[in-house]
């Protein structure tokens, strides 16, 4: 179904009930304030991007588009978005959606048929040269959505559970602290760029991003052993694109948070912030090594972590990467989901599933 013939059918309808419709370029700041709204949970995170960042665009490394639900006074009710770039799939650079932002107001709760439509719309809208199904994680705190998704929303396209995905987050001043005397740490040397190229394509895991927009040698740390390169890391900062604090805690972790922080101080883990304040968060996206030895993995978190002014750095991976099991020997909060690959079963990959968190 094309998006010309999917808008004619969102608009041909009464207008005396809340209307599903197409975002257009003016519902940005509408869309922000619906998405802030937090997510369930034990903490109740808040991700919320910003206002143009919500409304359809395309180019040539990202296309985005987001069907609303349109109260009969015009106040957007709900909302979902699909937001295509090029991941790494079967070892190809490929077009892939992402569905993400699923929000609605109190008054639809219970709207299941009208979600299941609005799911459908977004996985039928996509272009040729995009792969046949698309990805989306849930976090598991989120029962709601889980127990409505897993079990098939009548209407709605089928979500395929693909893998579970660990979080890391951890204390920017504690990463500092990591030293090795036999990892040199450096920038990538411009003369290094091709070569790092060469280890991206040939580490990356399935849905990772292929395409990296405004890259540079010096957005990226390199861990060498010697002359050799052993390992890499992509710098990303998103704050200028997108809202992240956590909004509130269940009563029991509300009460007992200034206990549980002395205990997370004591083993070098960030504490839980109070409620509103912002995440002041960067990324150690594209994380390579070519070893399984964590002496690399701290090093590249730390050169990372040495050029912000961010509190928290953040890594995640797919359960099944052959990392996972040094991730889980550093310090840090984990903040556990589940991915799903949404309409068609894809197979299985030889690769791990492992997309980026800076873009989740």
């Amino acid at each position: 179904m094309d998006r010309g013939t999917t808008t004619q059918i969102l608009i041909a309808r009464p207008s005396s009930v809340p209307q599903l419709a197409w975002a257009k370029d003016d519902d940005g700041d509408a869309i922000a304030a619906l998405l802030a709204a937090p997510m369930p949970g034990a903490m109740r995170f808040v991700l919320s991007d910003r206002p143009d960042h919500c409304v359809p665009r395309s180019d040539t490394h990202v296309r985005h588009s987001a069907i609303i639900v349109r109260g009969v006074d015009g106040a957007i009710l709900g909302h979902g978005a699909r937001t295509v770039r090029r991941l790494w799939i079967a070892g190809q650079s490929r077009w892939m959606g992402y569905l993400h932002g699923l929000r609605q107001a109190p008054t639809l709760h219970g709207d299941g048929r009208r979600l299941a439509r609005a799911l459908r719309i977004l996985h039928e809208q996509r272009a040729d040269d995009e792969v046949a199904y698309d990805f989306t994680a849930i976090l598991n705190g989120n029962f709601q959505a889980r127990r409505v998704l897993e079990a098939g929303l009548r209407g709605a396209p089928a979500y395929h559970h693909l893998t579970d995905y660990t979080t890391l987050i951890c204390d920017v001043r504690v990463a500092r602290t990591w030293t090795s005397q036999n990892i040199t740490l450096r920038r990538c040397p411009d003369e290094a760029f091709g070569l790092l190229h060469e280890l991206i394509v040939q580490h990356a895991a399935e849905y990772a991003p292929a395409d990296h927009q405004g890259d540079t040698p010096d957005s990226w740390w390199t861990a060498w052993r010697g002359d050799r390169l052993v390992g890499a890391a992509r710098h990303v900062d998103r704050r200028g694109e997108r809202r992240e604090f956590v909004d509130s805690y269940v009563p029991w972790l509300a009460a007992i948070r200034p206990i549980l922080n002395v205990g997370l101080w004591a083993t070098r883990r960030p504490m839980l912030p109070a409620p509103h304040t912002p995440l002041a968060t960067v990324y150690a996206a594209n994380l390579i090594s070519t070893e399984d030895n964590d002496e690399i993995i701290r090093m590249l978190l730390a050169g990372v972590a040495s050029d912000t002014n961010c509190n928290q750095i953040v890594w995640g991976l797919g359960n099944s990467h052959s990392l996972a099991s040094i991730q889980s020997t550093i310090p840090g909060l984990r903040i556990c989901s589940r991915l799903y690959a949404v309409g068609k079963r894809p197979d299985l990959p030889q690769r791990p599933i492992s997309p980026e968190a800076a873009w989740l």
